[in-house]
């Protein structure tokens, strides 16, 4: 796996215009149209909001002794498993 890196160019206002520009001066590449923006159902958000309100306490102790691990540094990686893992996710993404 290869991972590019590209580098990011700030965004400002321009004084003149109020129109924003990157560093370089020119405009940054247009917002999506509202047919590319996502909105959930009342069912959906719903749904959603009562997730965020009723965590599993077992989830809720497991995410707590993970972060207490990773806050000591002695939060055991199989680096095998995570290996395989990033491969199989670039199979399903059909990269590579």
């Amino acid at each position: 796996m290869r991972i590019e890196s590209q580098p990011v160019t700030p965004v400002s206002n321009d004084p003149k215009s109020g129109q924003p520009t990157t560093a370089a001066g020119t405009s940054p590449p247009p917002v999506a149209s509202p047919s590319a923006v996502v909105t959930l159902s009342s069912a959906g958000a719903s749904a959603s909001s009562q997730i965020k309100d009723m965590p599993d306490p077992k989830v809720q102790a497991r995410i707590a002794q993970i972060r207490q691990q990773l806050q000591n540094g002695s939060y055991p990686i199989d680096l095998d498993k995570l290996a395989s893992r990033i491969a199989d996710d670039e199979i399903v993404r059909g990269v590579g």
